[in-house]
């Protein structure tokens, strides 16, 4: 049976690690050559400011997947919003519904803790951007990117 529960990210840091590894040769290869390491002391501080979002997959106590975003003042108008992290889901957990609990779920706490709306980031034409128009998600900007 798969769950998804909210969990302390950093208490979780290790665990994630092969997972990020995973989502890295998948999705982000092209930013760096080295596998990620994570700033945990950064993740950390922000959980200890309560700016922090983060819920796990598992199935049996294998960790399968986790999402973890953001709650920030927005600093051009001062209220609160949400902004997505990370977000990852083994390749054979992803038939299910699995993603969008994580998604349901990190956006609702983030609503809970004072969030007026969510950002989301998506590599374009994924499956990522369906599971996002499921929630009601609308598309707001491109995001471009240049490497030095």
């Amino acid at each position: 049976m798969i769950i998804v529960k909210e969990i302390i990210a950093t208490d979780y840091a290790q665990k994630m690690s092969s997972l990020f590894v995973e989502h890295w040769q998948e999705n982000e290869k092209h930013l760096s050559d080295s596998k990620p390491a994570p700033m945990v002391e950064a993740y950390k501080s922000l959980e200890q400011s309560g700016y922090l979002v983060a819920f796990g997959a598992f199935h049996d106590d294998e960790m399968i997947g986790y999402c973890i975003a953001f709650v920030l003042p927005h600093l051009h108008y001062g209220f609160m919003y949400g902004n997505h992290d990370v977000l990852f889901l083994k390749k054979d957990y992803r038939a299910g519904s699995t993603g969008l609990k994580l998604i349901n779920r990190v956006t609702k706490k983030c609503k809970e803790l004072g969030a007026k709306f969510m950002l989301w980031h998506s590599k374009p034409g994924t499956t990522m951007d369906l599971l996002l128009i499921k929630t009601g998600a609308k598309l707001e900007e491109t995001v471009y990117m240049k490497e030095f």
